[in-house]
């Protein structure tokens, strides 16, 4: 029996727009067509996740990646506030970091975090982040290499 998916919603937390830039560049060469929603500062993906300030009709996304690195309210901070929601936990959250030894990554975890990612982003690693949660029937539209 085949299920049902839908096309994911992905958010994308990222202050620096060239990052975000190289992001939308790295799901197009892995042949992924989702619409990538942008949000520049933690206060900012806040504010579109609880659909406020200007995001009302913003819809809520099946995965977000999130930068540990973040002005006014870093990654971190904007994840704690997710893992302590009863509706903003169960979005799967990958965090996007410049450094494997981040320190950071240890507290992410301990707030729901279910992996991170590599600056600069590589093709093969955005395919893999899609299929971590199984609980989650969501997928990435993928255009066909004919």
């Amino acid at each position: 029996m085949m299920e049902n998916y839908r096309a994911a919603v992905i958010l994308v937390v990222e202050d620096d727009m060239t990052t975000f830039q190289l992001a939308e560049i790295m799901f197009r060469r892995a042949n992924v067509t989702n619409k990538l929603y942008h949000a520049k500062s933690g206060i900012e993906a806040l504010d579109f996740l609880y659909k406020r300030n200007g995001h009302e009709n913003a819809p809520t996304p099946d995965l977000v990646y999130l930068d540990l690195h973040l002005p006014m309210l870093s990654g971190t901070e904007v994840l704690e506030k997710m893992y302590n929601d009863p509706e903003l936990s169960k979005i799967p959250t990958m965090m996007l970091t410049g450094s494997e030894s981040d320190t950071s990554m240890m507290v992410a975890r301990e707030f729901g975090a279910v992996g991170y990612v590599m600056k600069p982003l590589d093709p093969d690693k955005i395919m893999e982040t899609y299929t971590f949660n199984k609980k989650v029937k969501i997928r990435f539209v993928v255009e066909n290499e004919d």
